[in-house]
């Protein structure tokens, strides 16, 4: 149940992700070319770039056609980490997501708090929805990106901006170390 979950919720975020020019579908398709020839070496190489590339079938592959493991990464899929990373609110931590791998309402509710605290963003007569993806570094960090933005560059530069201010997280771990997770595309309408 947590891979099919796992596997719909990533591969939502993998469809906007993948715009690099060796994207982790590219990579996903080579390493399937080498599972039909029986090149296990090749075919996890080439996984492994997909899963960095933010491929969420690699995953799937890896871990169950080919019963082989995840290599750490700075920024991992959330679904492979040991322990999820946390958001932190008024010194406690908070998971990011529910026992089903909902999204926890009460991150949602820190990044609209985090945006109407911005003069500049409040102010503004942007009416409509963003899409926030949720990555988190190594070090808790708020590293993500908006995937569909206000249509104003600086706009979408003083959310961002925002967010990286006011969002504090504890990183996930992996293999015994902090690493980042890409998680969730968050939706927020204004």
């Amino acid at each position: 149940m947590k891979y099919i979950l796992a596997y719909f919720l990533l591969s939502i975020s993998s469809l906007s992700i993948s715009q690099s020019k060796n994207t982790g579908q590219e990579y996903l398709e080579k390493g399937k070319n080498f599972i039909k020839q029986n090149n296990i070496d090749s075919a996890n190489f080439y996984l492994q770039l997909a899963v960095q590339n933010r491929n969420a079938k690699a995953i799937n592959l890896l871990k169950e056609e080919l019963k082989i493991d995840i290599e750490y990464h700075d920024i991992m899929p959330l679904l492979v980490v040991d322990e999820d990373p946390k958001f932190l609110y008024k010194e406690k931590e908070y998971p990011i997501n529910n026992k089903d791998y909902s999204l926890n309402p009460k991150l949602v509710t820190q990044i609209r708090k985090a945006l109407n605290s911005s003069d500049e963003i409040r102010k503004s007569e942007f009416t409509g929805q963003i899409f926030i993806e949720l990555v988190i570094d190594k070090e808790g960090n708020f590293a993500g990106s908006l995937k569909k933005g206000t249509g104003s560059e600086l706009l979408d530069k003083n959310i961002i901006e925002q967010l990286n201010r006011e969002l504090k997280f504890k990183p996930a771990i992996y293999k015994g170390r902090n690493t980042g997770a890409w998680a969730y595309m968050i939706p927020i309408g204004f």
